[in-house]
């Protein structure tokens, strides 16, 4: 369905969104560069509820050596003597996402590791309040409801938790018509030969355990004829994006802890005459770019204007005052677009605060990563330039899961159970013989960060001490690949 994937994509920017070298130009020299760091004596390694995990296991490979070190009853590790300067270490517990480190001094003093999420199981069911429906308008009015989009959803892009892969039926006149069950559409009515009466009762989001949730209600509307002509004349639904109106983003937070539970999203209501001009860098025609303005908060990201943006062309989003804005930009080829092969997923995104005359550029799109036999995998590198500064990667490998929707048909889910970063980009990598890849299907994605190039650091000494979580937080550009095996 057209409709949904543009659903998709606009929420695939929301969740990468949620963060803020050229191989030869922007490494610093090795002779200029200093270690200044504390050693450790033990990590803390904790979930992420910073509950102790008592049976977790670090492996430090140093001098051709695996070392094994094991927790204490209170989740502490006590640091190898032997870790004494950069090496790879991976960090693994029963139940909890394998985290592999690579290039990392014995500075770390915690460690949180993440659930291994289970197939969503238990349902939230609810409804979407404060539409401002006319019957007969001409516009279909909707609600897309998720979990909240926020830094720990970075380039995690699940997209099973964008746009439901369990569906359910409306009716309308006299046909069964299956929508994503995280969709709500209010009672509403539209002409079309003959009046025609839409509505979904309830939105069903899916949830793998209890506890405290927050879900978001993103809000719009999109001409039904012009629209649905669009759809029937198989226009490529890129073209679609400008024909959608985003009116507002709400967010709800509570205790889940019953099935028997339901809930009401009221919908904000946000009128502004601010408007904020982006035009795009000139690209190639076999490309697609699409623009977003944002509002961010301390603990979400709520959409403000989304359009489709040519090569060259200036476009206005809505906005609003405050300095608390973000634009994103993404780049995808249109052959990505429109393919059902599940290997194309490359994407290009920029992520930078607002300002006057803002100039920005994309790192490229690569091709697909390689698996290469047992637990090796090769990568093609982005193309990038002086002004962009490599920072690392992230390399999430996940099992692919199959269910049965309530009509019958298979659903695959992604299980992530292995992070895997590196403060630099590299063409290939050996995973760490801790899981065995049985024949299972898998799929391994791999995202690319970037920030703009700090030049005045060039041959100055700094420490080359770094963080995972703050590669994360300060990336502005991401280039993503995926692939299935």
């Amino acid at each position: 369905m057209k409709i949904k994937s543009f659903i998709l994509i606009y929420c695939l920017l929301l969740t990468i969104i949620s963060c803020q070298k050229s191989e030869h130009e922007n490494k610093i020299p090795i002779e200029d560069q200093v270690q200044t760091f504390e050693k450790s004596d033990k990590i803390s390694i904790t979930n992420d509820l910073g509950e102790a995990i008592n049976n977790a296991q670090l492996l430090l490979e140093v001098n051709e050596k695996s070392i094994w070190t094991n927790a204490s009853t209170t989740g502490e590790i006590i640091v190898p003597k032997e870790w004494v300067s950069n090496a790879r270490i991976t960090i693994k517990a029963p139940n909890y996402m394998t985290l592999t480190l690579n290039d990392q001094l014995p500075s770390l003093k915690k460690i949180s590791l993440k659930k291994v999420p289970s197939l969503p199981t238990l349902n939230l069911s609810g409804t979407v309040s404060g539409f401002d429906i006319k019957d007969k308008d001409g516009y279909i009015d909707f609600a897309l409801i998720t979990e909240s989009f926020t830094k720990n959803t970075l380039t995690q892009l699940d997209f099973n938790k964008i746009i439901s892969p369990l569906t359910e039926n409306i009716s309308v006149a006299g046909y069964s018509i299956p929508l994503p069950q995280n969709i709500y559409l209010p009672k509403q009515k539209e002409s079309y030969f003959i009046t025609l009466v839409l509505q979904k009762l309830n939105f069903i989001v899916n949830f793998s355990d209890y506890g405290q949730k927050k879900l978001s209600a993103l809000s719009g509307r999109f001409p039904f004829k012009k629209v649905l002509s669009e759809v029937q004349n198989k226009k490529p639904y890129y073209e679609l994006v400008n024909l959608f109106e985003m009116k507002s983003t709400s967010e709800v937070s509570f205790d889940f802890n019953s099935i028997n539970l339901s809930k009401d999203i009221q919908l904000n209501k946000v009128n502004s005459p601010e408007k904020k001009l982006i035009t795009a860098p000139n690209y190639n025609s076999d490309q697609v770019m699409i623009a977003l303005n944002c509002l961010k908060t301390d603990s979400s990201i709520a959409p403000l204007d989304i359009k489709k943006v040519n090569s060259g062309e200036t476009v206005e989003l809505k906005s609003q005052a405050g300095n608390n804005l973000l634009f994103a930009g993404i780049i995808k080829n249109k052959a990505d677009f429109e393919s059902s092969n599940e290997n194309m997923e490359r994407i290009s995104v920029v992520i930078l605060p607002w300002q006057t005359n803002l100039s920005y550029q994309f790192l490229s799109t690569t091709e697909n990563p390689k698996f290469l036999g047992k637990n090796e995998f090769s990568f093609d590198l982005p193309k990038t330039s002086s002004q962009i500064q490599d920072i690392g990667m992230k390399i999430v490998l996940s099992e692919t899961k199959t269910t049965t929707n309530r009509d019958g048909k298979s659903v695959d889910y992604k299980i992530p159970f292995w992070e895997y970063y590196t403060p630099s980009w590299t063409s290939k990598i050996i995973l760490p013989e801790t899981n065995q890849l049985v024949a299972k299907k898998y799929q391994l994605e791999v995202s690319f960060l970037a920030k703009k190039a700090d030049n005045s650091r060039k041959n100055k000494f700094y420490s080359v001490s770094w963080s995972y979580e703050n590669q994360i937080d300060t990336a502005s550009h991401i280039s993503k690949s995926a692939t299935h095996f």
